[in-house]
């Protein structure tokens, strides 16, 4: 009976000493080579792609510079990166909010300061803006931005902007516009500071909230 009671621990032992089986490896959606293809088809084949191209909106203009601009400043391309950021913020002008990453960006990857990069946007900026008026012999173009900050348009779209004034009295009307306007500015600095280290998660959170609280967002 000993016999019998010390073969049975020892098996139980060998049992409980068996290693346990390793889990499968979880393979890649796509490998290093593919993975440019496949983001590429995700974007062009995403619902919202899609609707911009049937809607016909200009919006995709603001992606192209916007996502140039990232692209760019990413690869240490200063003078590139800078201009795709000027022509994008002289498009949208939230897009200048994408100042700070794109700084952490060339920083990274050229050495280029925060005072460089910031003053080579505004030039670029400036520039736009001056062969408008050379092209158009006026400023009047300019209204396109008032129409932007000012917000005389209540007409409902996908944003927040239309539904809130909409409730409020008139009188309470600029002070709320400067309260709105100035949540969207607020946000990028205290990214940057608190997302320094991945300056691409600090574009994409800026572009969402930019996207989120923009006063005339559009499918796209």
């Amino acid at each position: 009976d000993e016999t019998k009671d010390e073969d049975q621990t020892e098996k139980e032992e060998e049992v409980e000493q068996e290693p346990e089986p390793e889990p499968e490896e979880t393979q890649p959606l796509a490998s290093r080579d593919t993975l440019p293809d496949v983001v590429a088809l995700v974007y062009l084949l995403n619902p919202y792609a899609i609707l911009s191209c049937v809607g016909s909106s200009t919006l995709v203009i603001d992606h192209l510079f916007i996502a140039l601009a990232l692209l760019l400043s990413h690869r240490g391309k200063t003078l590139h990166a800078t201009m795709a950021l000027g022509i994008a913020s002289y498009i949208a002008p939230h897009s200048l909010l994408l100042l700070p990453p794109v700084c952490l960006l060339l920083r990274r990857a050229a050495g280029v300061s925060s005072f460089v990069t910031v003053c080579a946007t505004l030039l670029w900026l400036s520039t736009a803006l001056l062969l408008s008026f050379l092209a158009l012999s006026s400023w009047h173009f300019l209204a396109v931005y008032r129409f932007l900050f000012l917000l005389p348009d209540l007409a409902p779209n996908v944003g927040m902007f239309w539904y809130f004034f909409s409730e409020i009295f008139a009188h309470y009307q600029p002070f709320f516009l400067f309260v709105f306007h100035y949540q969207i500015i607020l946000f990028p600095i205290p990214l940057a500071i608190r997302a320094g280290y991945r300056p691409l998660l600090c574009a994409f959170l800026t572009l969402g909230i930019v996207g989120a609280l923009k006063p005339h967002p559009s499918v796209g």
